[in-house]
């Protein structure tokens, strides 16, 4: 890489990272990688795969992440490359090429509000490119993660502290032609961002929400009340923003209302329909502590320790002003998210750009102290901590990325081979919790037959075909029936389980002993069986699933 700028070293090195990632990724994570992106768009460009409640009936979700997926497919399937391992392993390479430029946007925003020197850039790469979630999370489908790269460049572009941000509370009449012209860019460049990532993801308006609010606050300090209203803030809000935010909403009203043949805003239906049916809950709620207490450890993982060093060793100095503004934006964000009732780790990943800066503050503080710190015991505790930070990101990532949860992954390359092969079954029945696998876009193969059970919300019960309401309180649906006692469900509704010889059922070996009975007597024999998880995962320790077939007599 000689001769290359020290961007450019770091895209290119992050390009092969994040690829070899997505090439390699063997395990499970949360089933809106495949049922709200690959999913979504293979329905839209093949002509079918499972679209969930939230697109077939209630037109909660924006058509947009899919769509950039769909376009892929529709680019493969133009040039005849829709071959099964392109249709797996196109999106994953895609969002690995986003992740790449998400890495430099962050190495570049931490560099931007740390004060320049030697110790900066190396630190920020390492904090980065050595994130476990970063690596477990970055090349995977899922709208927060693309989101990420747009979220890095708005805060890169928007006016920090020092001279920009002190423009802002000037009069922009009193302000030299090139300064206005900079301020201009700048601003419009992060609220063009800002939108694609609102647009992608819509929550994301609660960081951008905190940063306006925290520059509005620093520009009121500097201006003055009445100079507030005359300051290049609130110029550039109507002229710049206001318009952003309309082109946003604009973009979504044109792509959803297209896709779904209707008027559509699906962002104002999530809110109005979440706010009316509190569907969150139906799939689980946390304390409102919970991203503080769980979410953040896991998002930072072994790096918590650098977050907090960040505070203990003090801020980098000439870093204060600039580290002030990112707490009050990280602060606001988790206080509105902790409000929410339904909490994953994975909707804080837009804000690890922002917990970045702080954690290579800390782990420069840390490694300075290592160097030259005041007694031995000090330098050697801070070396032997950096050292057990960068070992247990290196473990965790290996074992999450190739181990933990593998099985709903390898099950599906197990049934794709068997789809392409020289005799497909004819369908396969998935008796595992909701969405515990990908599904057509990861077998890609129009004459089979899948079969999920359901955990749709009780659109179809009386309350709310005649009331518009949702009773959840005496609601199960039928992954929960199937789940509180598999035999008595399958006493019911085994006989609506394909018969054919050849047929497949999978489910995870913890129920094997509930449903031995049935698969005996409906002939059907084990054919294979896949490692799936040490740990537990929703309910007890699921650690294999198994593959059985139904022979022909």
């Amino acid at each position: 890489m000689v001769g290359l700028s020290r961007d450019a070293q770091l895209l290119a090195g992050a390009c092969l990272l994040r690829l070899a990632l997505a090439l390699t990724l063997a395990t499970y994570f949360a089933p809106d990688e495949y049922w709200q992106g690959p999913e979504v768009a293979h329905a839209l460009v093949f002509g079918y795969g499972h679209t969930t409640w939230e697109w077939s009936t209630a037109r909660l979700r924006s058509h947009l992440h899919p769509a950039i997926f769909a376009a892929l497919y529709a680019l493969l399937a133009a040039i005849g490359a829709d071959t099964p391992a392109a249709v797996i392993y196109a999106p994953r390479l895609l969002q690995a090429l986003v992740q790449a430029a998400t890495d430099v946007l962050v190495v570049r925003l931490v560099i931007a509000r740390l004060p320049r020197g030697k110790l900066v850039f190396p630190a920020a790469a390492a904090v980065q490119l050595g994130s476990w979630y970063a690596a477990f999370c970055g090349t995977r489908t899922l709208s927060s993660t693309m989101a990420a790269l747009p979220v890095a460049a708005a805060l890169l572009a928007w006016p920090a502290s020092g001279s920009s941000a002190s423009l802002l509370a000037a009069d922009p009449a009193s302000l030299p032609q090139a300064d206005r012209a900079t301020l201009r860019r700048c601003i419009l460049q992060s609220a063009g961002c800002m939108a694609a990532a609102v647009a992608l993801r819509p929550t994301a308006a609660v960081i951008f929400a905190a940063l306006y609010t925290a520059t509005l606050v620093q520009v009121a300090a500097a201006a003055g009340g009445r100079g507030l209203f005359s300051s290049a803030l609130a110029h550039y809000t109507l002229s710049v923003l206001l318009p952003a935010a309309l082109g946003a909403v604009a973009l979504l009203v044109a792509i959803d209302s297209a896709l779904y043949c209707a008027w559509t805003l699906a962002p104002l239906n999530f809110v109005s329909f979440n706010l009316a049916h509190s569907v969150a809950a139906f799939y689980g709620t946390h304390p409102w502590h919970w991203y503080l207490t769980a979410g953040v450890p896991e998002l930072l993982g072994p790096a918590l320790v650098l977050f907090l060093a960040s505070w203990l060793c003090g801020p980098v100095a000439g870093a204060a002003a600039a580290l002030r503004q990112l707490d009050v934006v990280l602060a606001a964000a988790l206080g509105v998210y902790s409000l929410l009732g339904h909490k994953e780790s994975r909707f804080l990943y837009p804000l690890l750009a922002v917990f970045h800066v702080r954690t290579t503050a800390g782990a420069i503080g840390l490694y300075s102290a290592a160097v030259a710190g005041a007694t031995r015991t000090k330098r050697w505790a801070a070396a032997s901590l950096i050292g057990l930070v960068a070992i247990a990101a290196v473990v965790l990532t290996a074992y999450t990325c190739f181990v933990h949860q593998r099985g709903a992954i390898d099950v599906m390359w197990d049934i794709q081979a068997r789809a392409h092969g020289p005799h497909p079954p004819p369908s396969v029945t998935f008796l595992t919790p909701c969405h515990a696998t990908p599904f057509h876009s990861f077998v890609h193969a129009p004459n089979l037959t899948l079969r999920f059970l359901d955990c749709s919300p009780p659109f179809a019960e009386d309350a709310y075909r005649t009331r518009g309401v949702l009773d959840f309180a005496s609601y199960v649906d039928e992954a929960e029936a199937f789940a509180l006692d598999p035999a008595h469900w399958l006493e019911q509704h085994g006989d609506s389980i394909d018969d054919s010889p050849g047929a497949l059922v999978v489910a995870f070996a913890s129920i094997e002993p509930h449903i031995r009975p049935w698969l005996d007597s409906a002939s059907y024999v084990e054919s294979a069986r896949h490692f799936h998880a040490h740990l537990a995962v929703d309910r007890g320790v699921q650690s294999e699933l198994v593959v059985w077939k139904r022979s022909a007599t």
